[in-house]
């Protein structure tokens, strides 16, 4: 489960980076697709790269840089949130007790 969880969230990145690839493409910000793809990544990763947006495009880079911080943000509380319900859950199971409680959430 947590392998399907993970490709998912990869596949949404991955459309993210895809449509800011085509924007930045369709606005004719770079001269092809796999510049802009590759800008794309390097924006949506924060990791930044040698490919730089033109004057009046460059907020917009940023704009992503951000969006790409709060969704990998975001996946990381999706896959702790599943982790830990998953834990808590196992931990119930093994020590229920007899009158049909347990100690734990």
């Amino acid at each position: 489960m947590i392998t399907a969880i993970v490709l998912g969230l990869l596949l949404i990145h991955w459309v993210e980076v895809s449509l800011w690839a085509r924007y930045y493409f369709l606005k004719k910000c770079f001269a092809d697709l796999p510049t802009s793809v590759y800008f794309s990544i390097t924006a949506y990763t924060t990791l930044g790269g040698n490919v730089m947006l033109g004057e009046e495009w460059r907020l917009l880079g940023g704009v992503e840089a951000l969006t790409g911080m709060l969704m990998i943000g975001w996946s990381t509380a999706i896959m702790i949130g599943y982790i830990m319900n998953n834990y808590w859950r196992q931990i119930n199971q093994w020590s229920h007790k007899p009158d049909g409680g347990s100690e734990y959430p």
